[in-house]
């Protein structure tokens, strides 16, 4: 799990294409 997470919180642990990595 990333600091960052998608709007998919709920699908943590599965791969989720929808990451938003803001710097």
């Amino acid at each position: 799990d990333r600091s960052v997470l998608p709007s998919n919180t709920s699908q943590k642990g599965k791969s989720v294409t929808s990451y938003k990595f803001q710097p």
